[in-house]
């Protein structure tokens, strides 16, 4: 390998174990490793320790000049040192490498340096293949300790005269790699806030007139301005000069170190909007102070907050100018069992209502002392409400007011209750007075049921009496029809027949055929009455059908009815639907003619 590097294995001189090596072998490397220490450069003329159990500058001692200073060093340095071979094999191990690493000398050294590094990291190697010839490096390299735990140290190489021994110095810094590893993070967790961040920030300047040396992209949005140009603007160039607080939230941020406020910002197009600023200074890495400001745009909620100004307001008109009474109460306990109520809002119709005045902050007990035994219903309402949420309606008549009350109860709160309750005394005597005279009235209508009842079967009683009559008159009528028929045909007509049969005179066969004939007309007509009469026409439609089987047509019937023609069209077709053929091809006249 270049530069005479042997790692474990390899075919340079391999490390004898210690623990195989005598005690004057040991003493040999020992005085070795003392005069390769002494030929590192040391300043000459240091007097050193003896080999022969002597102290460091003992009288007659043959050590290397410099060796006391460089041993003090070795013993009593921060940093872990380790005197290595190029092949890894450690030859010393100073007390601080034995507490960085937890193991003892002799551990170490038959670790080894490549037993110490972490395999994973091929730096180490690269690192002694890349020094310069008797010269140092110095890079960092992950390193494990005596129980496997891994660990970051910063690496020196110095290479002593000849190239062949090592000074290996290793400073712990994995503390520091965990904060540079901490502070990467919150880097980039502060950086993502800034990008992502839905608020304008501003990173500013106190000193240089607020100039603006970064702004995240939502203050890009916020403004209009490219952040080149919030560069060259400035903080004058963002602010409305005229607004008062902008001089304020500066001077207390002066004060404090921070200040929160609101003002007003005007936009690249030159509109204006209501913000809330947070601004607070800090100290930079270079020492000068800086400032970070926090922009967020108020427009929507400043609108909500007038619009809910004007809500407030108009509750509150109405509130107060309601004609129903308002009052809110608190539930007074006492072993969690309620007591009383206390009342902590009312309206003016409250006062107006109750005539009880100046309530708030007082009990119910101390305005009517009585309460709880004249309306325990109505204690026993609000006491549920309050406890259970949901709400109630009730009226109830308050002795030591003297009114009817009707009352809506409700609650948001647990132990607390709302009601909005109307005098409605008018009203009760209203329904009194009503019940009264609907009771006269009932009273009243029953007395004339009862005298119409009376009526009522009287009348039945006349109705069938007449119903009797009216039936025996039309049966009389049908008999006397029937009589008269049957006595034409059976009393006269035969005789007129017989007459029609001497010899009579030509006028008078002529006066008998006429005779004749009229007779059988006036039977027929009783006989087509009765069968007409008994299919429910009425005596005009059974003129008409008497004209209509005599062959007249109907502006003949209507002439001689003294009626228009529509009106016999009208009764024609009432005809042939009682007469069951109206949506048949079927002569009215030949129907006729076949019924008679």
């Amino acid at each position: 390998m270049p530069g005479g590097i042997v790692p474990p294995n390899s075919s340079g001189r391999a490390a004898v174990n210690d623990l195989e090596k005598t005690r004057e072998q040991l003493i040999a490397e020992l005085n070795e490793l003392r005069r390769e220490i002494a030929g590192a450069g040391l300043p000459a003329g240091e007097q050193c320790a003896g080999e022969n159990g002597g102290e460091p500058g003992a009288a007659g001692d043959d050590t290397p000049p410099g060796y006391a200073c460089l041993r003090s060093l070795f013993e009593h340095g921060l940093d872990a040192v380790l005197f290595a071979a190029p092949d890894g094999t450690v030859r010393a191990a100073n007390p601080a490498a034995c507490a960085m690493f937890g193991m003892s000398e002799k551990e170490i050294c038959r670790t080894g340096l490549w037993g110490l590094a972490a395999p994973s990291d091929p730096r180490l190697v690269r690192a002694l293949e890349e020094r310069p010839g008797g010269g140092s490096t110095r890079y960092e390299h992950r390193f494990r300790r005596g129980d496997g735990t891994p660990f970051t140290a910063e690496v020196s190489f110095v290479a002593l005269q000849g190239g062949n021994k090592y000074f290996v110095i290793l400073r712990d810094i994995s503390v520091r790699k965990r904060a540079e590893e901490s502070l990467r993070e919150s880097e980039e967790k502060y950086r993502s806030a800034f990008e992502n961040s839905f608020d304008a920030i501003f990173l500013t300047d106190p000193k240089h007139g607020g100039l603006i040396r970064a702004a995240n992209p939502a203050a890009c949005r916020m403004f209009g301005y490219s952040e080149e140009e919030f560069c060259r603007l400035g903080r004058r160039g963002i602010l409305d000069r005229t607004d008062p607080r902008s001089r304020k939230l500066l001077e207390e941020r002066a004060r404090k170190g921070w200040a929160r406020g609101e003002m007003t910002h005007i936009r690249k197009d030159g509109t204006k909007f209501p913000t809330e600023v947070t601004s607070a200074a800090f100290k930079a890495k270079e020492g000068h102070d800086l400032c970070i400001t926090i922009i967020r745009d108020i427009s929507e909620r400043k609108l909500d907050e007038q619009t809910l100004r004007r809500r407030e307001q108009h509750y509150r008109s109405l509130f107060e100018n309601m004609l129903n009474a308002f009052a809110y109460c608190k539930m007074i306990f006492e072993n969690d069992q309620p007591v009383d109520f206390e009342y902590t809002t009312a309206n003016r119709a409250f006062e107006d209502l109750t005539g009880l005045k100046n309530v708030i902050g007082k009990r119910i007990t101390d305005l009517i002392p009585d309460f709880m035994e004249t309306n325990p219903e109505a204690f026993e309402i609000y006491s549920r409400v309050a406890l259970t949420g949901h709400p109630e309606r009730f009226e109830t008549y308050m002795p030591a007011l003297e009114a009817w009350f009707i009352f809506s109860v409700y609650s948001h709160e647990k132990g607390c209750f709302a009601t909005i309750f109307d005098n409605i005394s008018d009203r009760k005597k209203a329904e009194a007075a009503l019940k009264l005279s609907n009771e006269e009235l009932e009273k009243r209508v029953e007395e004339r049921t009862s005298e119409l009842k009376a009526k009522t079967c009287s009348l039945e009683e006349l109705n069938t009496a007449l119903r009797v009559l009216l039936d025996r008159r039309e049966e009389d009528r049908k008999n006397l029809e029937e009589a008269i028929a049957g006595n034409l045909r059976s009393l006269i007509l035969p005789y007129i027949e017989k007459l029609q049969r001497t010899q009579l005179s030509p006028e008078q066969t002529v006066f008998v055929s006429i005779l004749h004939s009229h007779l059988l007309e006036i039977a027929s007509q009783f006989a087509r009455k009765l069968s007409l009469r008994n299919l429910g026409l009425t005596p005009t439609e059974m003129q008409v059908a008497a004209l209509i089987r005599d062959g007249k047509d109907t502006k003949c019937i209507a002439e001689m009815l003294h009626v228009s023609a529509k009106a016999v069209e009208f009764h024609r077709h009432n005809l042939r639907r009682k007469l069951n053929i109206a949506n048949k091809k079927e002569n009215l006249r030949s129907h006729l003619l076949a019924i008679s």
